[in-house]
């Protein structure tokens, strides 16, 4: 009984970080963007905040478990507060449960349908339609 259990959680555990393999890298920022885990249908992905040892959550709409059928894909990004950032004037609370003022939406536009593949981040600060852009290159195993 107690192997079953053993298996069973390590099954589980192996289940909950699947997602991690996949990681990219921002053309011209120090950091990478990592596939963390997948919430109620979205993909999230953590990323660097400048080099302030923090990172920020972006949380994609439809790309959790969709490794075949990349697109176009909306959501929203959050970040913990920090001195000299300027709030935003709602609070939001994240899937992760973080509550805070920093935060925006999002569109992620992958150049190919499948990992690895590239893709182009807009984002904006609060209610701001997403127009800032980031672009970030898989990162693949030697």
């Amino acid at each position: 009984m107690k192997l079953a259990w053993l298996f069973s959680g390590a099954v589980a555990l192996a289940g909950a970080h699947a997602a991690a393999d996949e990681v990219w890298s921002r053309h011209n920022e120090d950091g990478n963007y990592i596939y963390e885990d997948d919430i109620d249908g979205m993909g999230v992905i953590t990323y660097p905040i400048g080099d302030t040892g923090l990172r920020g959550s972006m949380f994609v709409e439809g790309l959790a478990g969709n490794h075949d059928a990349r697109e176009r894909f909306t959501g929203y990004w959050t970040e913990p507060a920090r001195e000299g950032t300027p709030a935003c004037s709602v609070s939001v609370t994240d899937a992760h449960g973080l509550t805070t003022d920093y935060w925006g939406r999002i569109e992620v536009l992958f150049v190919d349908r499948s990992f690895p593949s590239e893709f182009i981040l807009l984002y904006g600060y609060c209610f701001e339609e997403p127009s800032a852009q980031v672009v970030a290159t898989p990162v693949l195993a030697d």
